[in-house]
């Protein structure tokens, strides 16, 4: 005589398998997409702040320190990291600039070149500006 599992049993674990499989799957993918969301989340905020950040020139003054006055436009302030300037195509380095908050205005000074004649550009996240010196 065979003895065996009796088909009962058989099919009572066959569907608590199945059960916890589905259990197992359901949670791996929900905590999947919360992850993959506040990701996302993250991402679009970040990207939506930097379009807040807008700077104009208001003013370019040429000599031995060329003084940039630039406006931020935006609704997010401007960290001096974020804003990068150019004289004549090439990087320029601005000291005395502090943080630019919404409406208001800081001044970049350039003692390396005298901007008098050239291009000079002043781009944030948001944008850029370009004026003659």
């Amino acid at each position: 005589m065979r003895r065996g599992v009796s088909p009962v049993i058989t099919i009572v674990l066959l569907v608590m398998i199945t059960i916890s499989m589905t259990g197992f799957a359901f949670i791996w993918f929900t905590r999947m997409g919360t992850g993959l969301q506040d990701r996302t989340e993250a991402g679009a905020e970040k990207t939506s702040e930097n379009i807040m950040k807008i700077a104009i020139i208001d003013n370019a003054v040429g000599g031995a320190n060329s003084v940039i006055t630039i406006r931020n436009i935006g609704s997010v302030a401007i960290a001096p990291g974020d804003i990068a300037v150019y004289v004549a195509g090439q990087p320029a380095v601005c000291s005395g600039l502090k943080a630019i908050n919404p409406q208001e205005i800081g001044l970049c000074i350039i003692s390396e070149i005298d901007c008098t004649g050239s291009k000079v550009k002043v781009s944030a996240a948001g944008g850029s500006d370009e004026k003659t010196c």
